[in-house]
């Protein structure tokens, strides 16, 4: 491949400074990069001005203290001229009636670029969208709005996102880096050599819409074995089989396959909206992968059946929804890795469907921000507050602070009878049931 000179000295724009962009930002400064950052959102803009992450990632705030404002700039318009690559990094949301991705965001990232765009620049699309996507819109408008041409003018390569949020910036320095290029082996060569400099696997994919494939594979792959798991729970709640345990006996030292716990809920935006994509991928090209859909509707009716126990749990308590309070413990679409992203999160249903039983909610998270958390008309609560005001409490998430509860001591503090609903599996259940006067339920046991 061809050397692309003095890679160190290229000038990066990011757009979109998300939970996908602003790490990489914030990460290809920390290695010497000069990178100009910019976003639509007012509000984000003025917080990173100010020099405060918009959320939580573990390790993210020590590096915008380091480089906000030195090596990574925030601005509100980019200059025609100033930068030779360009990372588009903004989010594809799936419209919650239609069920297919919103694709405004990108177009619009397009064409800002396209307008400012330069010969010899590289553009790295970074937005998980359906196949064909960066070939059918990106390209006309990059080429449209700056009259250059892809492959001869200028370089454009579409490089996934694949990490996991907690882990960040630790795996944009570990992760293999798949990309595919538009034409010839420039693309592949300029690409390949910047992110070299981040992570010391960089694999070709031969094609963009390779590329474009391999991020949805690997998130509706996950949402299927995740599926898989907690279908195998509803099923052995009805045998009357600890779902949790068998798993862990069959995984034991047997290496052909994992069985993932089951969970209240598979939330996160990517899990919740790449098997959608997929399936719009599927109605373009005209075959329908059914296990993707399938797979969502089981994880999406885990919240619901949530509430159906939450409410059968209380009826055998002999207390009425209408008159109690549920204590939900976990906010954002996960425990582990922490975050405090509460998009699409499991938890926001179930406080839904109690709030539709008549239960007053209150809850507590270790990371997600409390606005957030009021806006769902839920009240925020300390843990043993919580405990001590609440008939029934739920675990939503498998954070560590929730593992390390003394849990005996706080359902003792219950008002009795009361009911505890472990999302998670993370107490014995055996334990649970020596406190006088718990009602216990779990997902895959009860």
């Amino acid at each position: 491949m061809p050397e692309i000179a003095d890679i160190q000295q290229k000038r990066i724009a990011v757009i979109g400074l998300g939970f996908v962009g602003l790490p990489l930002g914030a990460t290809l400064a920390d290695i010497g990069f000069r990178v100009t950052g910019i976003d639509a959102s007012d509000a984000v803009r003025a917080s990173l001005k100010k020099g405060k992450s918009h959320f939580e990632e573990q390790g993210l705030q020590m590096l915008l203290d380091r480089h906000l404002g030195k090596g990574f700039v925030v601005v509100d318009a980019l200059q025609k001229g100033e930068h030779d690559v360009y990372f588009i990094a903004v989010g594809t949301p799936v419209d919650p009636k239609s069920r297919r991705p919103i694709m405004d965001y990108v177009k619009n990232a397009s064409e800002t670029v396209g307008k400012i765009l330069k010969k010899g620049d590289l553009v790295i699309m970074r937005s998980t969208v359906p196949v064909s996507t960066t070939r059918e819109i990106v390209l006309p408008s990059l080429e449209k709005e700056s009259g250059l041409t892809a492959g001869k003018d200028f370089h454009l390569v579409f490089a996934p996102e694949r990490l996991v949020a907690g882990r960040a910036l630790q795996e944009l320095r570990e992760l293999p880096q798949i990309i595919g290029g538009l034409t010839n082996e420039t693309d592949l060569s300029y690409a390949t050599q910047l992110f070299k400099k981040m992570t010391p696997i960089v694999v070709d994919v031969d094609s963009i819409e390779s590329a474009e494939m391999a991020k949805i594979i690997d998130n509706s792959y996950r949402d299927l074995t995740f599926a898989y798991a907690n279908q195998m729970a509803r099923l052995c709640e009805c045998i009357g089989i600890d779902m949790v345990k068998l798993a862990t006996a069959v995984n034991f030292g047997y290496k052909r396959n994992h069985v993932p716990a089951p969970s209240p809920g598979v939330g996160g935006t990517c899990l919740t909206k790449d098997p959608f994509i997929l399936l719009q991928v599927g109605e373009k090209f005209g075959y329908e992968p059914k296990l993707a859909r399938i797979a969502r509707e089981i994880n999406e009716s885990m919240p619901g059946h949530v509430v159906e126990k939450v409410a059968k749990l209380l009826q055998e308590a002999g207390k009425d929804p209408k008159k109690n309070s549920v204590f939900v413990l976990g906010f954002a679409f996960k425990g582990k890795p922490e975050t405090s992203d509460m998009r699409d999160s499991p938890t926001i249903p179930v406080v839904q469907g109690l709030q539709k039983l008549g239960c007053t909610v209150t809850g507590f998270d270790p990371v997600a921000r409390k606005e957030q958390i009021e806006k769902l008309g839920v009240t925020v609560k300390g843990l043993e507050e919580g405990f001590r005001t609440a008939d029934a409490a739920v675990i939503m998430t498998n954070h560590p602070t929730f593992e390390r509860m003394d849990i005996v001591k706080l359902l003792s503090l219950m008002p009795k009878p009361a009911v505890f609903l472990d999302g998670w599996h993370l107490f014995d259940p055996k334990e649970i049931r020596t406190v006088s006067g718990i009602h216990y339920g779990g997902i895959g046991n009860d």
